[in-house]
């Protein structure tokens, strides 16, 4: 495939087209003649109107693009020198077969979400005829969430539709953005307020002038209506405040002697959008975690999973017009990324000090992120720029070197930028090709 194709179609049955769309069900032995210019991740007998989605979208996001050049030069150490400029992603979510009962519907989905067993005699394909797991994608794992639920003595919202909480009083003032407040609100759709209760359904771009004294893991239009949970709590449980204090600590180097006295806990799970139906299987599931001891405040944001979004704003907005902080990408469809985004080198994970007239970008090299590199800080991220011999996005894989079998006649073994050839009887040289 040397020619440079530039149009794309995309096909419901699991398979990309150049040029020409194909709307061909049946699949077939490769190669095929004609105008089949085909990639095909898994061409098979596909019917949505039985289950599922199909998603897709072409990108130039620089984070999407950063993990495509990450991961290629993971994968391929020959060409370190690749850097990615367009990239489409396509998905196929929980898609039924052709001749899935609606009755049969919850048996075929689980088997295409969780464990395709013998594909083969499911869908008839002719390409993949062995057993095949099929992971979730997901981001910081919710073992790391801070303690939700019922279990952990969390108050849940009734399932509702753009309702919020009435103001919460709280036992240590919250600083932020230089002001201090004693009560907060916190709303269904993705956010928290300072003093009133908010109930604004439409994200906005941040600054917005008003009572918008807003801290917004994913301000969208959610309703729980549909499935999921709002859970909160505020706490002085002695091991919860340790714990976030230790995490602040961490985070910031500079506040060793900070010592947390009061916490908010609030996790969106599983939540549906606001049109989604009773069957839709579309969920997000986020963590927001206010940590504070009354002159300093911090606050950690955690994705889990994203799994759609409706032009969603994430981050801190003063309600003066002027200062604000707005995630990188934010009202766009960037925010699916929000599980592999960070600011900390952690994916799914962000902290931010809050108390400051002003929310800085973090330096997301101070954690020391790059294992055998040094480290460029970005917006929202960093790049690792490798020593010889090592890739991945943190540098923290060993390239091999032997893997190309430069050793023509003998045995190879790795180094770190580079490699030694023990040569066979009868030869010589570095790379064991020269006869004695």
């Amino acid at each position: 495939m040397r020619r440079n194709v530039k149009n794309k179609k995309v096909n419901n049955n699991g398979d990309v087209t150049f040029d020409a769309p194909l709307r061909q069900y049946n699949s077939q032995v490769f190669p095929i003649n004609g105008s089949h210019k085909i990639i095909a991740p898994f061409w098979t007998d596909i019917d949505t109107r039985k289950g599922g989605y199909l998603w897709y979208r072409t990108t130039t996001d620089y984070t999407n693009l950063r993990r495509g050049t990450n991961e290629i030069h993971s994968l391929f150490p020959g060409i370190l020198h690749f850097s990615a400029t367009w990239m489409m992603v396509i998905t196929w979510e929980d898609v039924a077969a052709f001749g899935c009962s609606a009755s049969g519907y919850i048996t075929c989905q689980q088997m295409l979400e969780f464990l395709i067993d013998n594909i083969y005699k499911v869908f008839g394909n002719q390409v993949f005829q062995q057993s095949v797991r099929i992971p979730m994608v997901t981001g910081y794992p919710l073992s790391q969430f801070y303690p939700f639920g019922a279990t952990a003595g969390d108050i849940s919202l009734p399932a509702n539709d753009d309702d919020s909480t009435s103001s919460i009083p709280v036992s240590v003032h919250i600083p932020f953005f230089g002001s201090s407040y004693s009560s907060i609100a916190v709303n269904n759709n993705g956010y928290v307020t300072f003093d009133i209760s908010l109930r604004e359904w439409t994200a906005r771009a941040f600054p917005i002038n008003g009572s918008h004294r807003m801290i917004a893991p994913l301000w969208t239009d959610i309703s729980t209506l549909k499935g999921g949970f709002l859970w909160y709590r505020t706490t002085t449980n002695l091991s919860i405040l340790q714990r976030g204090t230790n995490e602040i600590r961490t985070v910031f180097p500079s506040f060793v002697t900070f010592s947390a006295t009061w916490m908010m806990i609030v996790t969106w799970e599983e939540v549906a959008a606001y049109g989604c139906s009773l069957t839709c299987q579309q969920r997000n599931t986020f963590q927001l975690v206010l940590i504070t001891n009354g002159v300093h405040s911090f606050a950690a944001f955690m994705y889990n999973v994203i799994n759609w979004t409706k032009s969603s704003q994430v981050g801190f907005n003063a309600g003066d017009g002027i200062n604000y902080y707005a995630v990188n990408g934010s009202m766009t469809d960037s925010m699916l990324n929000l599980p592999q985004m960070s600011n900390i080198g952690v994916p799914g994970r962000f902290v931010f000090r809050l108390d400051e007239k002003e929310i800085a970008d973090f330096d997301e090299c101070s954690s020391s992120p790059c294992v055998h590199g040094n480290c460029s800080d970005r917006v929202n991220g960093y790049v690792c720029n490798c020593t010889s011999g090592y890739t991945g996005s943190r540098c923290n894989i060993d390239i091999n070197e032997c893997s190309s079998s430069p050793c023509v006649y003998g045995t190879c073994s790795d180094r770190v930028n580079g490699y030694v050839c023990n040569c066979t009887s009868g030869y010589t040289g570095s790379r064991c090709n020269i006869g004695k």
